[in-house]
């Protein structure tokens, strides 16, 4: 059997057979972009491994409005989750007049805790992660 590897290495191709692509075309190799969210919620941390918790609460209203990848442990009032970047609106202003993935999750959570949740960007690069923007009923960029 031919070595794949080893022949293309040979040909113009063999530069870029292994190479990742940018971030705006992760999906066509099976990665999935995602975004960092920070939820603030008052009562989050509060016994959250009971069941229907706020916490428990929150993150259903999270998987409502977004393709949820990754929730993380509440701690002082906060927890942080991803969800897929191509099924997130954008983060500014909708031209259309629809809301916003942030806007989005604050409607949901609110509404499965009936608390007032806000949501945060997080930036984050390998040399540090921040914010970027928050919403607690409209999104402030």
């Amino acid at each position: 059997m031919a070595n794949t590897y080893s022949d293309l290495t040979a040909t113009y191709i063999a530069s870029n057979y292994r190479e990742i692509p940018g971030t705006q075309s992760l999906g066509s190799i099976g990665i999935r972009a995602l975004n960092f969210y920070t939820v603030a919620l008052s009562g989050v941390a509060t016994s959250y491994t009971n069941p229907n918790s706020t916490f428990a609460q929150a993150v259903l209203g999270a998987q409502r409005a977004s393709e949820l990848f990754y929730v993380g442990t509440p701690a002082n009032g906060a927890f942080v989750i991803a969800i897929a970047s191509d099924n997130a609106n954008a983060q500014d202003t909708n031209s259309d007049g629809s809301y916003t993935i942030i806007e989005q999750l604050v409607q949901s959570i609110n509404a499965y805790t009936g608390g007032s949740a806000t949501v945060y960007a997080l930036n984050m690069t390998p040399a540090s992660i921040g914010y970027t923007g928050s919403a607690t009923g409209t999104f402030v960029y």
